[in-house]
């Protein structure tokens, strides 16, 4: 599923959840403590990442979960440049001050 969301494809998504009758809300990758909004700052095109975000925001995805190292999507959106990602990230929600693992 998450390598679905990593590819930008909403529609691909849906067809999995029903599918398999999960609501991607629930999926947590087992290694790293991540969401799937985590796999959609993965998606290069940036318009594709944000229309990802805003549609699993939509669907109950914490957009404030953290990982393993106590970093939230934020961090790995500014990490990349991706500028426009981070406006909506805070736009929805993430915190601007959240301090992970490292200070």
């Amino acid at each position: 599923m998450f390598e679905t969301v990593r590819k930008g494809d909403i529609d691909a998504v849906k067809r999995i959840e029903r599918r398999i009758g999960l609501d991607i809300q629930f999926l947590i990758d087992g290694n790293m403590k991540q969401n799937a909004n985590f796999a959609a700052m993965k998606i290069f095109d940036e318009a594709a990442a944000i229309k990802m975000v805003t549609w699993l925001v939509g669907k109950g995805c914490q957009i404030k979960l953290t990982d393993d190292l106590n970093q939230t999507c934020l961090y790995y959106a500014a990490r990349d440049g991706k500028t426009a990602t981070v406006k909506c990230l805070l736009e929805l929600g993430v915190d601007l001050h959240h301090v992970d693992m490292y200070g």
